[in-house]
């Protein structure tokens, strides 16, 4: 068996962390864009309250939250306009964020009612401004 020297060792630990470091496992995505990472998590929130308002059977609650999306991405847009993204990074970083797509579906009633269980008090969260708001959550990121 042959063994290898000390200083052997310590270059394939130093191979080894350098390859790490260039690697995408280096840091978590948002650390790489968090713009998107905001835009992801505010279209988590407001899918999972468009999700549990239906509970309620309100129309007018869930056209107004689908809306107030459509609204919230108009003004992302603007701020990453006056920001000087270009329109093809704005593209990039919106065009994907279909609330449709990222509100959940149940197969009935009780796994909604259990899911929407799990989350607290949307209502609450909403009337109280504790939701995520990507256009101002943007500015600070961008102000960094």
């Amino acid at each position: 068996m042959m063994r290898r020297s000390a200083a052997v060792n310590v270059v394939i630990a130093l191979w080894g962390m350098a390859a790490l470091q260039t690697s995408g496992f280096a840091e978590p995505l948002a650390a790489k864009n968090p713009i998107d990472a905001v835009l992801s998590r505010a279209l988590l929130e407001r899918g999972a309250m468009i999700a549990c308002a239906a509970l309620d059977d309100d129309a007018d609650t869930l056209k107004f939250l689908k809306i107030s999306w459509e609204r919230d991405i108009a003004s992302v847009k603007e701020v990453l306009q006056k920001s000087g993204f270009d329109d093809s990074a704005i593209h990039t970083l919106v065009d994907h964020l279909d609330i449709e797509k990222a509100t959940p579906r149940f197969a009935d009633r009780a796994a909604l009612s259990a899911y929407c269980s799990t989350l607290g008090d949307w209502k609450l969260r909403w009337e109280l401004f504790m939701v995520s708001v990507p256009q101002f959550e943007i500015r600070r990121v961008l102000e960094k």
